[in-house]
């Protein structure tokens, strides 16, 4: 029990954490001059809507996580809505990470046009593939881990009537 409360207290860090983070990454570009060379709809994109799509994505996938902590930590991880938020968690997860894809294929093919590419661009953490497989992975595991707790769930319900 002492595991899930400690889980429980560093989900909710991360998430006090994150909204902080985010408040800050949508705000402060715009007391910084290097934007001022874009014209306004580059700047309403970059700015504005990608960096607040982005966030919410990422406080859904939080919000859900920790939601299916708080009610875990409460002593019902077979309930169905406990089950139901670590199975969003997952979606979320794996919407940030398809979101991107096209993202970083239209860098490559960018460089790859411009002549400019490096096979190196890929693994020297200017476009991080591995970051962007491991979200899908990770939603993935969530979703599976929601199967199989409603199989156990299932289980535990035919054990009640045999006895």
């Amino acid at each position: 029990m002492k595991v899930l409360t400690l889980l429980k207290h560093f989900i909710n860090f991360i998430f006090v954490a994150f909204i902080l983070s985010a408040i800050l990454m949508i705000v402060v570009p715009f007391y910084n001059q290097a934007y001022t060379d874009y014209n306004a709809s580059d700047t309403f994109w970059m700015l504005i809507i990608f960096p607040v799509v982005h966030s919410l994505i990422i406080f859904m996938i939080l919000f859900y996580l920790r939601k299916f902590v708080n009610h875990s930590h409460i002593g019902t991880p077979l309930d169905k809505s406990t089950r139901k938020y670590l199975k969003m968690s997952g979606v979320f997860c794996l919407i940030s990470g398809l979101i991107r894809i096209p993202e970083v294929i239209g860098i490559i093919e960018f460089y790859r046009i411009s002549g400019e590419f490096d096979p190196l661009l890929v693994t020297n953490g200017f476009i991080d593939f591995g970051s962007l497989f491991y979200i899908i992975l990770i939603g993935l595991f969530f979703i599976y881990l929601a199967i199989v707790l409603e199989s156990s769930d299932v289980i535990r319900q035919e054990n009640k009537l045999t006895i």
